[in-house]
């Protein structure tokens, strides 16, 4: 305990005890932690996270989206993350919404040799 020079230590405890080591957590865990929680079971995390209670490391990437407002997916990009190429399933849909003749036709104008290529 730290004393001021020409004081005594008095027996009385400090009027302000030291805030305990902040709890930490990572996105991960907080999402796990927060799901299916009420909204003052959340607040409460919030406020604890504002307070320094609470350390908030490593978070998700839609989790720093979020917080500072931006599209995951330029996050991504700037940590170098290739996107995943659609899936079968994502591919009909999409084929199914446009149409197939257009499709098509698209796929024939794509592939119509040129006649550069036959010189």
């Amino acid at each position: 305990m730290l004393y001021r020079i020409g004081t005594a230590p008095s027996s009385s405890p400090p009027k302000y005890p030291a805030s305990p080591a902040p709890i930490r957590a990572t996105g991960r865990n907080l999402k796990r932690l927060l799901h299916g929680k009420p909204p003052r079971v959340r607040a409460k995390a919030g406020a604890k996270l504002v307070n320094g209670e609470f350390a908030f490391t490593a978070p998700t990437v839609p989790q720093a989206a979020r917080l500072v407002g931006c599209p995951a997916q330029l996050i991504h990009a700037e940590l170098g993350h290739r996107p995943k190429p659609p899936s079968d399933v994502q591919i009909d849909r999409l084929v199914a919404k446009l149409g197939a003749d257009r499709v098509m036709a698209s796929l024939d104008r794509l592939t119509k040799p040129s006649l550069l290529a036959a010189e």
